[in-house]
């Protein structure tokens, strides 16, 4: 890896890692061939910045990035890309399908929508935008830095008061869904749009929360300032895991 400080990983229809890493730019792994690229070196494989904020995957062809260098798109089906002129941007986005979501200027929210090459601007949001997530057949979840919103069609259908400001999400196959602060973790009911704090022997005085994830067995892992802790589900509590 060109950089330790991971910000995103997202898997494409070839099962390859594309992973986004601030001052090391995207690194693509195949575990076929046990191979690694690296995109922020001068050569004609060169692909976004080197501090890359997101990755997206665009329908079966394409990975959208984030980063130092604006909004742009790979293909690899034809290993092309492309940087669109898109300005002011921050460092959010969510897709389904072709269709990706963004936020300019702090509070607008946008769609590109990667067949049709076009850009909407769809509503302005009244605080700067946390984060950014589409849930299958719910709708796109917006964090706000005390509220979260349920956005659907045009406008918002949903939202409460959040107790602190939320800064990941992470996703199980079971409809498991957790965010998290830089303090805190919730589990996330959609349906009925609440969120419960979970509680953990993690020293949130000490550290901060950056980064979340269910693995396939529902295990939450948590990236902290500090250290990867992974939790120990049977006694609902959590030890840092050690890496050489």
């Amino acid at each position: 890896m060109a950089a330790n400080w991971i910000q995103n990983i997202v898997i494409d229809s070839n099962g390859d890692y594309w992973v986004a890493t601030t001052g090391g730019g995207i690194t693509k792994f195949s575990p076929k061939d046990f191979d690694f690229i690296n995109f922020s070196k001068p050569s004609k494989n060169r692909y976004a910045g080197k501090y890359v904020s997101k990755l997206a995957r665009l329908g079966t062809e394409h990975i959208a990035s984030l980063s130092d260098e604006g909004l742009s798109i790979f293909n690899i089906a034809t290993n092309t890309h492309e940087t669109l002129n898109i300005s002011n941007l921050n460092k959010t986005m969510t897709s389904s399908g072709s269709l990706l979501w963004t936020i300019r200027e702090e509070n607008q929210l946008v769609l590109y929508n990667q067949e049709t090459k076009t850009l909407k601007h769809k509503y302005t949001f009244g605080s700067p935008v946390q984060l950014l997530k589409y849930i299958p057949n719910i709708g796109l979840l917006v964090s706000l830095s005390d509220k979260l919103i349920l956005f659907k069609g045009n406008g918002i259908q949903k939202e409460i008061i959040t107790p602190e400001k939320l800064i990941a999400f992470t996703s199980g196959s079971n409809g498991n869904y957790v965010l998290a602060s830089t303090s805190g973790l919730f589990r996330f009911n959609p349906l009925t749009f609440k969120l419960d704090r979970i509680i953990s022997d993690i020293d949130n005085a000490n550290l901060e929360i950056e980064t979340i994830f269910l693995d396939r067995q529902g295990t939450l892992w948590v990236g902290t300032n500090k250290g990867l802790y992974k939790e120990k589900v049977a006694e609902r509590h959590f030890f840092p895991k050690q890496y050489p």
